[in-house]
This record gives structure tokens, sequence and C-alpha cells, in this order.
């Protein structure tokens, strides 16, 4: 899962967009005859996102440059930890239901809850679904205001240096028999 986020603002320019990533999805999958019975369960670990690395924001193109110093790294992600915008310490999980699935395979559109920092909020998330005998693949992308999360994008110098209210939301989740999902 990739959440690109992008600057803004008058000194913009001093600033840098990001690559959230997270490698540690886990959960299930619950398939059914009809998409409306379809079940999905996710769990985001909160502090197993990793923030600007290298292979991905080559991956995400010349929005995002090359790497950022360890720093800007550090920094970035300590924000996006901390009370104001992800609260880790309060809220250490994201999980993501299912509330109902429409279309047909292979067009999907889920309707998701998040839980997010102790508020539950609803989605609906385009899904390209394909599937073998050996596992489901879900992909897709979306966006999404934080505002629309209940948190309030960064900025700095009254504004003149912030994030973008809008997240672009790219996933690629694979479920396997059994109870593995990976992504």
């Amino acid at each position: 899962m990739r959440i690109l986020v992008y600057r803004e603002g008058p000194l913009a320019a001093l600033g840098h967009n990001h690559v959230i990533s997270h490698a540690s999805v886990s959960g299930y999958v619950r398939l059914a005859d009809e998409p409306a019975d379809v079940q999905v369960f996710l769990t985001l670990p909160v502090d197993e996102f990793e923030v600007d690395r290298p292979d991905l924001r080559v991956a995400e193109g010349d929005d995002f440059g090359g790497p950022l110093d360890e720093s800007a790294v550090r920094g970035t992600r300590s924000n996006m930890l901390g009370e104001r915008v992800l609260d880790a310490n309060r809220f250490p999980v994201i999980e993501i239901k299912s509330a109902t699935v429409r279309g047909e395979l292979p067009a999907l559109l889920v309707a998701v809850d998040i839980d997010l920092r102790g508020e539950t909020y609803r989605f609906e998330m385009p899904a390209t679904v394909s599937q073998d005998t050996a596992m489901l693949r879900a992909e897709g992308e979306f966006s999404v205001r934080q505002s629309d999360l209940g948190i309030e994008p960064f900025s700095v110098a009254l504004g003149a240096l912030s994030v973008r209210d809008e997240l672009r939301v790219k996933y690629d989740l694979v479920a396997r028999p059994g109870n593995t999902l990976t992504n």
C-alpha cells in the first residue's frame, strides 16, 4: 500500500512530496457467490508505516525526485506518528472493514469503514479483482482528504508550506487460501 502526499503553498519548493508505504497489511477475505456477501477485514499496525523508501520514490516518478536525507525522513515519520496526525501511541492499529461490495468482477466498488484514531470513517474504494486457485488480488487507487479522516494537514509558516489535504492511495493486495493476506 502506498500513500502519496504532496506539498503545497507559496513555499512548496522548500518541502518534499512523500511516499508513505505499508508492507505489513494483514487480514482476511471471505468470498461469497455474490459480491454483496463478500467480507474484507484488514489491519495496519501504525508504527510499520515507512516514509520515503528510495525505491518507491523512484517508482512514483518525477514528482518525488531522488532519495531524501535521513533527517528529513525521520522528521516526516515523527510528525506522521505523532498526536496531531496518527497518534500511534494511543491508536496503534488502523482497521479497515468492508461495509458493502457492489459491481461485477473484475470491477468492484467497496465501501469500507476505516477505524482511525478512535473514530470510524466510510469511504468507497474501486477495486480491480482477479482470482485463480492460488490467490485473489485486489488493486486500485483512490483519493481521500485528510480532513475527512479528522486530520488537520501539516503546515508551517502560517500555511506558506503545507501538506495538501488530498492524499492519493494506491494498493495491491493479495490473499491466499487459508487466512493469509499479503501486499
